[in-house]
């Protein structure tokens, strides 16, 4: 059997984050590249939010606020607009407002629906190899169409290949593709033996393990 980030690292993650309790579902990225990201025949490789997905997913969230296709394209011109990172995670914790028309009150915006249901009410979709220009993030993980997770994958068949060279692959993309860590809340360098998750661009030592799996208590806390 020949050893490599695809079917040593790449594989297993996506097949446990498929499991039930999980409730991530997996498409590969040509099913995400025609189902979301083409547009009158033509791929948009450079944009990063999943469109039919996160203006659906504003609708049903959003009943007696987001009413209509116009409503939804309002919320998702802001959102594709905003380049701060602090400012996304404000919107991904439902704490943004807008005003849909001058005669109206703001309205808090949901994104992410956290209290009924969240399995079953949002979107926690997983693909891996997604073309952004030139770049090809190893596993993106994205609720309600919006990139929130990047797993780089690396395989310590190669040698000294360590966790490391996936954090340093997200530094790299920072500066590449800056607009997939826009909404990002965190990344994961990774490989057979070690996961750490960070901040794209950070040092090493600023990478932490994530030790408490709550409220999944089959996972124990100390394994990676």
């Amino acid at each position: 059997m020949s050893f490599n980030e695809d079917k040593t690292v790449e594989k297993p993650i996506l097949k446990d984050l498929q499991k039930p309790e999980l409730g991530w579902r997996y498409e590969d990225a040509k099913a995400v590249q025609d189902k979301y990201r083409t547009y009158n025949g033509v791929v948009d490789f450079n944009e990063v939010l999943l469109l039919p997905i996160l203006r659906q997913k504003l609708k049903d969230l959003n009943p007696g606020v987001i009413t209509n296709d116009e409503r939804a394209e309002m919320v998702v011109n802001r959102l594709r607009a905003l380049t701060d990172n602090q400012e996304w995670l404000k919107w991904l914790r439902n704490e943004k407002t807008m005003q849909f028309a001058v005669d109206e009150q703001y309205q808090t915006v949901r994104l992410i629906d956290y209290d009924n249901d969240p399995l079953n009410n949002n979107d926690f979709l997983a693909t891996n190899q997604f073309i952004i220009n030139s770049c090809r993030p190893d596993v993106l993980l994205f609720i309600n169409g919006i990139p929130v997770i990047d797993i780089e994958a690396k395989t310590a068949s190669r040698g000294k290949i360590t966790w490391q060279e996936g954090a340093k692959q997200t530094g790299r993309y920072a500066t590449e593709i800056p607009q997939l860590y826009y909404s990002n809340a965190f990344c994961i360098g990774v490989n057979e033996t070690r996961m750490l998750y960070g901040v794209p661009g950070a040092r090493a030592q600023f990478w932490q393990q994530w030790r408490d799996p709550t409220p999944h208590t089959h996972i124990n806390t100390f394994d990676e």
